[in-house]
């Protein structure tokens, strides 16, 4: 995204504002799989940092590719990209399997 906006003052300023907010969405995370995770908190924990682990490490990888591909460092932020929307993907899936599984009230 920042790829789009980098000639854009305004435009720059919003993104950096929504990096910013998505970064205080880890507790929230956290907090919805202990509500969820009933008598497997501790498990539903450590799955939890792992997958921000493995999504720390496999950013850069990505990046890093890229640009040994020779796509120039703008390619991180297509890279960048990629990953939030298959992130997104993969949280509409798990929302509605979410709710598919909770009973219709009559």
């Amino acid at each position: 995204m920042l790829r789009l906006v980098r000639d854009e003052s305004l435009r720059g300023l919003v993104v950096v504002f929504l990096i910013g907010g998505g970064g205080g969405l880890g507790s929230v995370l956290q907090t919805r799989l202990m509500d969820v995770a009933g008598d497997a908190q501790t498990l539903a924990a450590a799955l939890n940092h792992s997958a921000f682990n493995t999504a720390n490490a496999l950013g850069p990888l990505l990046g890093g590719l890229a640009i040994a591909a020779g796509y120039g460092w703008t390619s991180t932020g297509w890279v960048g990209m990629g990953l939030s929307l298959g992130g997104f993907a993969i949280f509409v899936i798990a929302w509605a399997v979410g709710r598919a599984r909770v009973p219709a009230s009559a």
